[in-house]
């Protein structure tokens, strides 16, 4: 008779001895959806919002009245917001214009390396030069010339495909013939029509065709290549590099997030901020699991399952609800007589009380924004906020750019080695010209035809030698040495065009005084 009650309840439902498991258990579909914010704290967007219509009312109804004024009018305000947004289109301006001249400086300034770098890849006479004499050796078998604008022609022709130049306006742009395949001019050799129309006479000379041009797609698949890996390299190093950040404009917008909790297995994805103050774009999203379904016996009140980030959790104390942006008005409210007398408190008549506006130190306060006064807000509170603008950030693009191209001229030497000697070679072989000495071109480096165990060997002399590595890593270290110069340059010019919010107002003071007079 004792367990009666216990039987019951385990008959229509749970026991009461049993612990509540939160999870598990089918979700009403007739329920309304909870919502949550990315810290798992059940939310209400529409209580909120009626919260800051509320507030906002309060506001505007004491500003009607008279009884408060406004410390900052909406036309001061509006003045503000204009003084900044000049200071950052003049920043963003500054920028852009020094990142085009850096550009410019680091591609045509040392134009006359990548010809010589170009040379030590193609021809074997430059093996046995010693890198102390290589650009003694160049003066005095190159004319200034063609050491510095070897190659320019090509680049020239390049951009005739945009329409920036037309193809008439240089003496260094080859004739039409030049671009057309299978001409006396063109760098694709004319091939010998099929001596007849059967299949295999057809077919030959379409693969004499395909081998002709096979140098020139390779070479062109090649360059093609090199943006692809330029643009993989530059997103991974960028990260890596101390760039301005603010940690306001990439923290997560706190959107909340509906969680239904009908699915056993459901997922919540959970979005952070990385600890520099840049969004982590590349990092997988974080999924949390809730607990599996098991098999149970029915439910009275069917519980529906939430996910939190635990990571950045705090007590219940600290969760406080968020506190809006507009701020409550308070005031500060004494006795104060025009003319007090400090010795007699007798001649303070009454009736007479003054107002002093005071302000809210819930939102002036670094703890006291949207509400979050636990660890992670005392963290955003100690991060340090940036100018993050073109003008700021031109340094870190600059230095990412340069280690992106050598790194990459590095990594794709040997493909490129190969493509350059393909066209060399056939050029000459069109030509009737000797091929003694060119390198012959390895597309597989480090592996080479002949011997091992399925016909490949491993050589990662193949193609080069020791004195054409050690010019083509001697040219590369002066390349990159230049690149620091060129890097430094501009990053002092940025750095001595970059203002602070006081030294732009104080700019603008002048010149307004100055247009005065």
């Amino acid at each position: 008779m004792g367990r009666l009650g216990p039987l019951t309840s385990m008959a229509l439902g749970r026991s009461p001895y049993d612990d509540v498991v939160m999870g598990q258990g089918e979700g009403d579909p007739r329920a309304p959806l909870q919502m949550y914010d990315e810290r798992g704290r059940p939310v209400n967007p529409e209580t909120k919002r009626v919260n800051k219509d509320i507030i906002r009312s309060h506001n505007e109804v004491m500003l009607v009245i008279g009884v408060v004024e406004s410390e900052n009018s909406i036309e001061d305000m509006r003045a503000e917001q204009l003084r900044r947004y000049e200071h950052e289109r003049h920043d963003d301006s500054v920028g852009r214009d020094l990142d085009s001249a850096a550009r410019i400086c680091q591609l045509g300034g040392v134009w006359g390396l990548a010809g010589l770098r170009h040379r030590i890849l193609l021809y074997k006479e430059y093996s046995h030069i010693p890198f102390s004499r290589l650009f003694q050796v160049e003066r005095q078998t190159q004319s200034p010339t063609s050491l510095w604008l070897h190659g320019l022609p090509t680049f020239v022709v390049s951009n005739c495909r945009t329409h920036l130049l037309p193809a008439s306006a240089s003496p260094w742009v080859p004739s039409w013939k030049f671009f057309v395949p299978f001409t006396d001019a063109s760098v694709i050799a004319p091939c010998a029509p099929p001596t007849s129309l059967n299949p295999r006479s057809i077919v030959g000379w379409l693969g004499r065709i395909g081998w002709g041009m096979a140098p020139f797609i390779g070479y062109w698949a090649v360059s093609n290549f090199f943006p692809i890996a330029r643009n993989v390299l530059y997103e991974v190093l960028y990260d890596m590099m101390p760039a301005p950040s603010n940690p306001e404009q990439s923290r997560p917008s706190g959107t909340p997030v509906p969680n239904s909790g009908a699915a056993a297995d459901h997922t919540t994805e959970v979005r952070s901020a990385t600890p520099s103050g840049r969004p982590d774009a590349t990092a997988p999203a974080t999924a949390t699991p809730t607990a599996a379904a098991a098999p149970s016996r029915p439910r009275s009140h069917p519980r529906r399952s939430r996910t939190a980030n635990t990571e950045d959790f705090s007590s219940d104390d600290e969760a406080t609800e968020e506190v809006v942006s507009a701020t409550l008005i308070s005031f500060d409210v004494e006795n104060n007589p025009e003319n007090p007398d400090p010795t007699n408190d007798n001649n303070i008549p009454p009736g007479v009380w003054s107002a002093e506006l005071r302000p809210n130190p819930g939102n002036d306060s670094p703890t006291g924004r949207d509400g979050d006064d636990g660890p992670g807000a005392r963290r955003r509170a100690l991060a340090p906020v940036y100018r993050d603008n073109v003008l700021t950030q031109l340094p870190a693009k600059l230095a990412t750019s340069i280690l992106v191209r050598r790194l990459a001229s590095l990594m794709l030497a040997p493909v490129e080695a190969s493509a350059l000697r393909s066209v060399a070679w056939s050029w000459c072989r069109t030509r009737g010209m000797s091929t003694a000495g060119l390198w012959e071109p390895v597309w597989l480096w480090p592996f080479v035809a002949g011997g091992g165990f399925v016909g490949f060997r491993l050589d990662f002399r193949a193609g080069f030698s020791l004195g054409s590595f050690c010019n083509f890593m001697g040219v590369e270290l002066v390349h990159f040495m230049l690149d620091a110069c060129l890097w430094s340059v501009f990053s002092l010019a940025a750095s001595s065009h970059m203002m602070s919010g006081e030294e732009w107002e104080r700019a603008l003071k002048e010149t307004e005084s100055t247009e005065q007079q």
